[in-house]
């Protein structure tokens, strides 16, 4: 089980080298699931993180909501995700989240 200050180191980071899109969506209204999940794991707030990209479809999503699962210990699901994140993106032996992990 990955504790959530190891999660937060990740992603903050990720944050510093940029590779999280905090800024508004293509309609320029308001902040894309990603960055307002992203703002959820800089909380700690995991379940938050699951509630707001409960449909994921970027890669970024999925390893954001993989780290997010393990955090809670919810591993069933987190199983469900990586295969859905490994049908869709390819992966070899485990998918590597930007840093998160």
């Amino acid at each position: 089980m990955i504790r959530g200050s190891t999660l937060v180191a990740g992603l903050l980071l990720a944050l510093v080298s940029g590779t999280s899109n905090a800024g508004a969506d293509a309609a320029g209204d308001r902040p894309s699931a990603y960055d307002s999940a992203f703002a959820c794991a800089r909380r700690e707030d995991h379940s938050c993180v699951v509630r707001v990209l409960s449909h994921p479809r970027q890669a970024r999503e999925f390893e954001l909501l993989m780290a997010a699962l393990r955090a809670l210990g919810d591993h069933a699901r987190y199983e469900r995700v990586r295969r859905d994140y490994c049908a869709r993106f390819g992966c070899g032996e485990e998918p590597e989240p930007r840093g998160w992990l």
